[in-house]
């Protein structure tokens, strides 16, 4: 790794549900980042082994900490640190803010953001930039397991006159749940103006990626497409 990492200390720890916890993290010397980056989180153990792992950055661009949404991968060393055994007060190493493809145009552009489970990561941080950028209109579509796994579900709920917020539960669906539910299919997006829409945002695991762009490009034809893919950290 040749890029420099700065010293960083755990300041807190929530835990959302049985696969997801969200960290914050205090960073010695850490100036910002645009919504949609990234960073590698670098954790040494006791025999000096070094496990290095990239993160979407969910904050607020300008804030002088940074969030992490971490979800539990059974078998990912890195995810399972730091939901099983974090604790506050813990220091590790984190990179510069990194990557320049995912990010929000600062363009008079409207654009749709389609997440999968954790990976509403990078779109929470271009939301909350959002509420200080209103050049452009969001429309975000989340798919999770269960409620909890709806990040700020409360507060995106209430924002109807920033943000389009369409939120879908799979499995566990509550017997009040009046908002969507399944699977991302071709009916999904018969809501929505597609003259509207320049840019399309998708982030998730490899297989809702390959899902959500084979339909996206049936029903966007010559839109810009952007993913961004985790696996087992």
């Amino acid at each position: 790794m040749n890029q420099h990492f700065f010293k960083a200390k755990i300041s807190s720890k929530k835990i959302i549900n049985g696969d997801l916890c969200l960290i914050k993290l205090s960073v010695d010397g850490w100036k910002g980042h645009t919504p949609g980056q990234y960073l590698e989180i670098c954790l040494t153990a006791q025999n000096d082994y070094k496990a290095y792992r990239p993160y979407s950055i969910a904050s607020k661009p300008n804030n002088k900490y940074i969030e992490i949404l971490i979800e539990r991968i059974p078998e990912g060393e890195v995810s399972t640190y730091f939901y099983d055994i974090s604790d506050i007060g813990d220091e590790l190493l984190v990179s510069k803010p990194l990557g320049q493809f995912f990010i929000l145009p600062v363009i008079d552009k409207n654009v749709i953001l389609i997440a999968g489970g954790s990976g509403i990561a990078p779109f929470m941080s271009m939301i909350k930039n959002r509420y200080s950028n209103k050049k452009f209109k969001l429309t975000l579509f989340h798919w999770s397991q269960n409620f909890s796994g709806l990040i700020d579900y409360d507060v995106l709920i209430n924002q109807n006159q920033k943000i389009n917020y369409y939120p879908y539960i799979t499995q566990e669906v509550p017997d009040n749940w009046s908002k969507g539910t399944g699977r991302i299919n071709k009916k999904t997006f018969e809501k929505l103006d597609k003259n509207l829409y320049h840019k399309i945002f998708i982030c998730g695991s490899d297989s809702f990626v390959e899902n959500v762009n084979g339909i996206i490009k049936e029903t966007f034809p010559h839109r810009e497409i952007l993913n961004e893919r985790f696996g087992d950290v």
